[in-house]
């Protein structure tokens, strides 16, 4: 009998999480899983953990392969879930946990229920809290579904859903190091039909401060490149099919993460080595156009004062502003313990 659900961990060097999150997919109270983890290239001994771990547990198989990023490795992972015959993926980050029912409750919530997409509530566990996030519950369409997900009711993760195999029909990962789940969610359920949200945390996201996304560099040009993708969508599909009202939230609500991930470029810009900052000098007049083109000179009513100064500071692509942003950045950490971006 094939597996029903197939469990995608990608790995690099994750040598001190790796034991607790397969231990976690191992344990899991639904059994027809194929655990498929992908050493990505791997220089700790996150390769021997994962192949000590599939001697123990027939349903894990360990790919080792060179180093591509998370994203590619998902990609050979799916072709994999294919040959298997699965019917269901989930993904699980390596440094994560899951609770020991997760996929038996969203199994048999895609089942009841016919969705492509279910997705369940997380904890956030940082070092000294943890917090809880909750989809609302319930069974949507297409069209709901991508407004919960510009609304920040639904989160682009893919890690806290369970799949249908065939949402990745024709889809192919992008080759990036971070930020891609922007890019890629939305898309894939705009081709998708029925979604179903479990209000229940059944994931453990581990914050870690070494993970990519904490990370300051010329990553952060994705930031702003998908989250511009994913506004120019909004503006071009979704006008026609909602109302004025729900447009608007969600149409103001993707501009503001716009100009967040312009504002933290802007902070970090002078960071990063002359020869970075002349080889993309160009995506520095294009965020300043973007801002100039859809935001007041001070911003939207509501903003915060970082946002509304942003739209200010990023009309002018020069040191000047780029100085400003820098300066203000270390003042607010020096005295208010706290980051401007």
């Amino acid at each position: 009998m094939p597996p029903i659900i197939s469990v995608i961990i990608p790995v690099y060097n994750a040598e001190k999480y790796l034991d607790k999150c397969l231990s976690s997919v191992c344990a899991q109270t639904f059994q027809a899983l194929d655990i498929i983890v992908i050493d990505d290239g791997s220089t700790d001994s996150s390769g021997k953990i994962a192949d000590t771990f599939a001697q123990r547990d027939p349903r894990i198989r360990v790919f080792h392969t060179e180093n591509r990023g998370h994203y590619l490795a998902r990609g050979t992972a799916i072709a994999e879930a294919h040959k298997a015959g699965s019917s269901y993926i989930g993904f699980v980050d390596s440094d994560d946990t899951i609770v020991p029912e997760m996929y038996e409750v969203m199994y048999q919530r895609a089942v009841d229920t016919g969705a492509d997409i279910v997705e369940c509530g997380f904890f956030q566990d940082y070092p000294d809290h943890t917090t809880v996030w909750r989809p609302a519950e319930g069974v949507r369409d297409t069209t709901a579904a991508l407004c919960e997900l510009f609304r920040g009711r639904s989160r682009d993760f893919f890690w806290n859903k369970l799949w249908r195999i065939s949402c990745f029909d024709g889809f192919s990962f992008p080759d990036a190091q971070a930020y891609a789940d922007i890019s890629v969610s939305y898309r894939i359920y705009s081709k998708a039909r029925i979604f179903a949200g479990i209000v229940q945390p059944l994931y453990h996201y581990r914050q870690v401060s070494d993970s990519i996304v904490h990370k300051n560099d010329m990553r952060l040009l994705r930031l702003w490149q998908y989250n511009r993708e994913k506004y120019m969508y909004i503006l071009t599909e979704m006008r026609s099919r909602i109302g004025p009202d729900v447009y608007a939230e969600i149409e103001n609500s993707q501009l503001s993460r716009c100009v967040y991930a312009i504002g933290k470029n802007w902070v970090w810009w002078l960071n990063h080595t002359p020869q970075e900052q002349e080889l993309y000098r160009d995506e520095l007049y294009a965020m300043s156009s973007f801002i100039c083109t859809y935001t007041p000179v001070f911003g939207r009513s509501g903003w915060s004062f970082a946002f509304r100064l942003t739209c200010l500071l990023a009309r002018f692509p020069n040191r000047v502003s780029l100085r400003i942003s820098y300066l203000l950045e270390k003042v607010l950490l020096a005295f208010r313990k706290r980051r401007y971006y």
